[in-house]
């Protein structure tokens, strides 16, 4: 079901579970959420008893817009002082199945054990993916700059983009 106020597409499964893509962000996802357990309590007939929203994913894209030596990204290893809070960092990148690194973050926090995975390709383009909460999303972002401001610059010898700094734009969705 496509919704245009709020924008974003509710999937709906024969359990009754909706799941809500491509909102811009948690209320309105929650909004869409509604306005589709509505349409389906007045087409059905049904009453709802139990309406649950949690979220299980968000996630985010920015551009670091400079290109990132993903060769160099990719054998990267956990240094305890940048990583507070951190357990693990994974870095995999094989050009020859995906043009992309992709970057595994795993930490815990006070509530839950999160993993946030972050696609790097080398253009700067980059997408978080994974985590449950802003707050998750957030740690694992201002954990992954200082990474990756250290790859920045030139890629090769035919490219002619230097460096400009890490200016970093985010954008959170619901998924799209």
């Amino acid at each position: 079901m496509r919704l245009h106020e709020p924008s974003a597409v509710v999937l709906v499964r024969n359990s009754g579970a909706l799941t809500v893509v491509g909102a811009a962000g948690l209320s309105e996802a929650r909004q869409a959420a509604e306005l589709a357990a509505r349409i389906i309590r007045k087409a059905i007939g049904l009453t709802i008893d139990t309406f649950r929203f949690r979220v299980r994913s968000i996630m985010a894209r920015f551009n670091a817009c400079s290109p990132i030596r993903l060769d160099d990204l990719a054998h990267h290893s956990l240094d305890a002082r940048e990583s507070i809070g951190v357990g693990s960092i994974s870095c995999v990148y094989e050009p020859e199945r995906f043009n992309g690194c992709i970057v595994r973050l795993e930490g815990t926090s006070a509530t839950n054990k999160w993993v946030v995975t972050t696609t790097v390709f080398v253009t700067g383009k980059m997408s978080m993916l994974g985590a449950r909460s802003i707050e998750e999303l957030r740690f694992a972002f201002d954990t992954i700059v200082p990474i990756l401001s250290k790859y920045i610059g030139s890629t090769g010898p035919m490219d002619t983009a230097t460096s400009k700094g890490l200016a970093l734009l985010v954008s959170t969705t619901g998924g799209n």
